[in-house]
């Protein structure tokens, strides 16, 4: 048998493997992959296995389509391989090699378009126990083998073969052999009624509707930093009007820029330029591979899946003339939160009834933020949602100490007020670091540097960045980097001759000052006002004293005449500067 129990008998030679005749050709569930599984048992659990680790971990349609996956071998390096049973299938080997074991970076489990670019190691153990019936693992892992850590790798479980009848009972439940999907998905579901109940108080919607909008609306209220009451609120009754009560995530009718960017989403992007911004954000964010994506393809915008997320990025984004979103969230300002997402108030009323109904579910709304505590077990749970375990009283308490605003500590700094919160000391933090690397790069002729300072040195700036919704930020990044420019211009001058053409450090300071703004004394040999360092001189070697005769005592002497005031008493014996060239 082979290394799992499974046939076929390995001890015949040669090793051969199992004959196709014996095996099934199954379509992945929810793609258009198709592999060789051994009839029975293998059939049905391995690709419902499979379809839920494309579902629920990553998809299968990785940057090798579906290309780097794989269940019967025709013979194996391996004697004892699994694959001859095709009794197992390897999933996505490009992205995870043998060797590495999960959690370690190099085994690639560390994130996907699916978890949020969260590790991806949890969810795959939550598969992993739901497929285990009355103490049979169903599922095996090869991450999980002593040697070789193989995480790219998946089999019939150990004595799944000797428990057939466990196996198929395990089916019957647990998978529906019309679609070949387990029911995985509605086991999710029933692990979260708390939060989606929640979500029909403060909407009023149907348990259905509820938990089909639960995940994208989540990842929305995250995305939006949606952390507390108000603003969670506020942005289910903002979508909820905006999308006809969630009921499309597509603009009736063609809109003002005809079928291709008509407005899409919850809170309905419309125009090129916006498909075009939202898509370089969200690639910031780590959910798309593209950042043309929607720019492209502008239908897929209307998935569900970015309903949430292209209300997020609207909520987040500066627009001129309005405060942020989440501010007047804060203040409880509805009126003004319709008019920046609306450009007027249409529907007021509509949107502070829903805003008032989604408000007296008051502190439980924090549940939806929770949200992904959604193991039974408190073990599983606690990693998943730590802000879970305080109490609403504790969580506002964080809440405030993360959005308290301090001063600066820069010596240089001219304003004491209260300007930034700590978490936006800390991307300041990152933006200065950058900033510092980038120009060091640049004088010394770094290719991503020139093309970075070069081009914000003419105003040009990253669509969608941070720096391209501050007016003040780009004039003085525009001017800072227009004089670094210039001062690597005379560094490239100076520097062209050889070591004679470096100047001196007497005239240094007069060809540097200029590019950067300063101005600097004119320097000559005449120069001998008040506060000059004198040069010092070398004292003269003196011979031994000789002994004088005894003198008489001298006159007393006079005063000195008082010469005219053309030397400053510090520097009158000072040799003159040397004149700069």
């Amino acid at each position: 048998m082979t290394e799992n129990g499974w046939p076929p008998d390995t001890n015949a030679a040669p090793f051969v493997s199992i004959p196709l005749s014996e095996c099934s050709r199954v379509t992945i569930p929810g793609t258009t992959l198709t592999l060789q599984f051994q009839k029975g048992a293998p059939a049905a659990i391995l690709p419902a296995f499979m379809a839920d680790l494309n579902w629920y971990v990553e998809s299968a349609n990785n940057d090798s389509a579906y290309n780097d996956e794989a269940s019967w071998t025709d013979g194996n390096s391996v004697g004892t391989s699994n694959h001859l049973g095709a009794t197992a299938f390897d999933y996505n080997w490009n992205d995870h090699p043998m060797g590495p074991k999960v959690p370690e970076l190099a085994a690639g489990w560390q994130g996907s378009e699916i978890t949020n670019w969260q590790p991806e190691e949890l969810r795959v153990r939550e598969l992993l126990d739901y497929y285990t019936y009355k103490g049979i693992q169903m599922v095996w892992w090869g991450n999980d083998w002593d040697s070789p850590h193989d995480s790219m790798h998946f089999q019939m479980g150990y004595h799944t073969f000797e428990n057939q009848d466990i196996c198929q009972e395990f089916i019957a439940t647990f998978i529906d052999t019309t679609t070949g999907f387990s029911k995985f998905k509605e086991f999710k579901a029933s692990q979260q009624p708390a939060q989606v109940d929640v979500l029909v108080k403060a909407t009023g919607l149907s348990t259905d509707k509820c938990a089909e909008i639960f995940p994208t609306l989540v990842e929305g209220l995250t995305l939006a930093q949606c952390v507390n009451v108000n603003r969670i609120a506020m942005f289910i009754a903002q979508t909820r009007e905006e999308s006809d009560n969630y009921n499309t995530t597509e603009e009736y009718g063609a809109g003002p820029t005809g079928d291709a960017y008509k407005g899409r989403s919850w809170i309905q992007i419309t125009w090129q330029s916006n498909y075009a911004a939202f898509g370089a954000w969200a690639f910031r964010q780590g959910l798309i591979a593209d950042p043309n994506q929607f720019v492209n393809d502008p239908t897929s915008l209307a998935d569900i899946k970015w309903a949430g997320v292209g209300a997020a990025w609207y909520w987040v984004a500066r627009h001129g003339g309005h405060n942020l979103i989440n501010d007047d969230c804060d203040k409880g300002d509805i009126r003004a939160v319709t008019y920046t997402i609306n450009g007027g108030y249409n529907g007021l009323d509509v949107r502070t009834a829903y805003w008032n109904q989604a408000k007296a579910v008051g502190d439980d709304l924090l549940a939806l933020i929770n949200a992904g505590a959604t193991k039974s077990d408190d073990s599983a749970a606690a990693p998943a949602a730590p802000v879970g375990a305080l109490t609403a009283e504790e969580q506002r308490a964080m809440y405030n100490e993360v959005m308290k605003r301090g001063p600066s500590r820069s010596f240089l700094a001219t304003d004491g007020k209260a300007v930034e919160t700590e978490l936006g000391f800390i991307y300041n933090i990152d933006g200065n670091a950058w900033n510092l690397m980038l120009t060091i790069s640049y004088l010394v002729g770094h290719p991503l540097a020139m093309s970075q300072v070069e081009a914000v040195a003419k105003g040009h700036f990253p669509d969608g960045s941070y720096v391209d919704t501050n007016a003040w930020l780009q004039q003085f990044g525009e001017e800072y980097c227009q004089g670094l420019v210039a001062f690597k211009q005379k560094l490239d001058a100076l520097f062209a001759f050889g070591p004679a053409a470096v100047p001196s450090a007497q005239q240094a300071p007069a060809l540097i000052a200029p590019t950067l703004g300063i101005r600097t004394r004119e320097a000559g040999p005449a120069d001998n006002r008040a506060g000059a360092v004198p040069a010092k001189k070398s004292p003269a070697k003196k011979s031994p004293p000789k002994k004088s005769p005894a003198k008489k005592p001298a006159a007393k002497k006079q005063p000195p005449t008082k010469s005219p005031a053309t030397t400053s008493p510090t520097t009158a014996n000072a040799p003159a500067e040397e004149p700069v060239k």
